[in-house]
């Protein structure tokens, strides 16, 4: 995997993580976010544009890897 798709990968799971946390309180389990859904909307898009970045990128690379000439 090229550098630049690990540094796709590490934004694209850690903003997917962020976006669906959850905390423990007296009253149980509740989605961080609840009091401020946008934010885990912001979140959730900025991380799905990563994940764009990290599949079109492997594409590419899946193309040209099937385009060489076998070699002998």
């Amino acid at each position: 995997m090229s550098a630049y798709r690990i540094r796709a990968l590490a934004p694209a799971l850690s903003l997917m993580l962020f976006a669906s946390m959850f905390e423990f309180d007296e009253t149980g389990i509740s989605w961080f976010w609840a009091a401020q859904p946008v934010v885990a909307i912001v979140l959730a898009a900025t991380s799905a544009i990563f994940w764009t970045l990290l599949f079109v990128s492997l594409w590419k690379h899946a193309a040209r890897r099937n385009r060489r000439p076998a070699q002998s």
